[in-house]
This record gives C-alpha cells, sequence and structure tokens, in this order.
C-alpha cells in the first residue's frame, strides 16, 4: 500500500472548495493508501507518490521543484494550462476576423484564483501591486471590431474566434472529458445558451474522446484533470484545460457516479 500527499497551496481553501480529487480519497482509503493533505511547501512529508493540486494557471516554481523531488508524481510536469498554450482559436490585436468572437481572460476560471491569490498576498504585503484581470463572464461578440481595443492588447485576455457545435434545433454543446491515470469518462453536455455552466445543462450523454484531443493532454503533460472541447464542423477544438477541476453541485450525480470509475488510475500511476 501506498502514501499519497496531495500538495496544495495553502490560499486554495482546500477543504471548503469542492474539489473533484477530494472524491477519490475515499475509494483510495478503502484500498489500503494513506492520504495526507499537505499545505506550501515547507514540511511536506515522504510519500510514495505526490498530487501537484496548486489551484494556479501556472503553478510557482517551488511547488513544481518540491514535485520532482518524489518518486512518482500526478502533474508534476505540468507547469501551465494558460489559454495561449493551447488555443488554436487565438486572434491578435492586429488581425482581421468577419465572425463572431469570445472574450476570456488568459488564466483559468476567469482568473478568479489569481485573483485570490493576488489579494491574500497584498495583505501579506508581498506580490505583484498591478491586478490580474479577473471576468465574471465570458461574452460573445458579433464581430473582431467590437472587441475594445484595451482588451484587443491586454496579454491577461485572450479574444478567440467563436467555435460552438451545436444541432439542427439550435442547441449548443459542451463536451467534458475527466481523467486521472489510465481511467477516463467523457460526458457531451446540451444547453440553450453558447457560453455552458452546469446550472444551464438541460441534458447529458457519454461521448467519445478524439485523438486530437487526446494529442493535447500529452502536450500539456496532464495526469489529472479535464478538458473541454467541442466538435465545430468536424474538428475536435480544446477550449480549456483544468487541473483542479471542482464537482458542481448542478452535475454532483454525474460526477459522483464517477469517482469509482477515475480511482483506480491511481494504480497506473504508481507503477
Amino acid at each position: 500500500m501506498a502514501t499519497i500527499v496531495v500538495l496544495t497551496h495553502p490560499y486554495d481553501g482546500f477543504h471548503q472548495a469542492g474539489y473533484l480529487v477530494q472524491g477519490l480519497f475515499p475509494f483510495w482509503i478503502e484500498d489500503g493508501h494513506v492520504v495526507v493533505v499537505h499545505e506550501g511547501v515547507e514540511g511536506a512529508p515522504p510519500a510514495d507518490l505526490v498530487v501537484l493540486h496548486v489551484d494556479r494557471t501556472v503553478v510557482p516554481d517551488d511547488y513544481l521543484e518540491l514535485s520532482a523531488s518524489y518518486p512518482r508524481s500526478v502533474n508534476g510536469k505540468s507547469a501551465s494550462v494558460a489559454k495561449r498554450s493551447f488555443s488554436q482559436q487565438l486572434l491578435g490585436p492586429d488581425d482581421r476576423y468577419d465572425g463572431p468572437v469570445i472574450i476570456k481572460t488568459d488564466a483559468n476560471f476567469g482568473g478568479l484564483p489569481e485573483l485570490r491569490h493576488y489579494h491574500l498576498d497584498r495583505r501579506r504585503g508581498r506580490g505583484p501591486t498591478t491586478p490580474p484581470r479577473f471576468a465574471r463572464h465570458y461574452p460573445v461578440l458579433p464581430s473582431l471590431q467590437e472587441v475594445p481595443e484595451e482588451v484587443r492588447h491586454d496579454s491577461r485576455m485572450v479574444v478567440e474566434r467563436f467555435v460552438p457545435e451545436r444541432d439542427a434545433e439550435g442547441n449548443y454543446y459542451l463536451r467534458c472529458w475527466v481523467f486521472f491515470g489510465d481511467r477516463e469518462r467523457c460526458t457531451r453536455y446540451r444547453a440553450r445558451v453558447p457560453v455552458i455552466k452546469a446550472r444551464d445543462t438541460l441534458d447529458h450523454a457519454p461521448c467519445e474522446v478524439p485523438n486530437a484531443i487526446r494529442a493535447w493532454r500529452e502536450r500539456l503533460d496532464l495526469d489529472y484533470g479535464k478538458l473541454d472541447f467541442v466538435i465545430h464542423e468536424g474538428e475536435p477544438i480544446l477550449l480549456d484545460a483544468n487541473r483542479t477541476p471542482t464537482a458542481p453541485a448542478a452535475v454532483s450525480a454525474v460526477v459522483e457516479r464517477g469517482m469509482a470509475q477515475l480511482a483506480p488510475g491511481l494504480d497506473a500511476l504508481l507503477g
């Protein structure tokens, strides 16, 4: 049996955040493993495997270095999942494009984790003086010309071609692939709105993962996480990559059914 250390950042509020990985713990413990959640890089205990679980788009170097010191690591090589690291729909400030566009933060989850870290650092008198960009919503605009000039030149934001997956009735779809080691599940969600959140879901069904999306997992060095994608005009397009997914209450039943399916993925990572 193995000891697993889940390495988190003190600012993440790990035990209150409802992270998906927490749903795997009971299965690992039932199998005889020891699970230890550790905050910060100081005093990290020895273990057979570390799960690097820092809720930041770009993982700080000291966490990557600590993760590399363990015999085995989960996501230990995944330094960044910023949208600029994988988006194939990016539009630059001088590009010309006539179709609809969507404005996002380069950082995950609207930049909220970065904003939280920024404010907590400032309370302690450290960190950058310029706050990160935060966006509660990702607006879809009819054309690139309607994007404000300051947004087009802001490196903290990205402007992308809007490439939805739709059906004949006008519904929108989002496909979410969750994986841990060699175990996975992929679900297609249907909604009536173009930017789909869990609360917007009308229904859902299992779906396949295209090879092009699997290739992105390899490029991003992800052992565990969630990739959101669509099939637009027959082409698989990656929209978002997340190393620290949460379990939204609106689809919690779907998540719970998948925990038993994902948990054995630990065996492959332990070797």
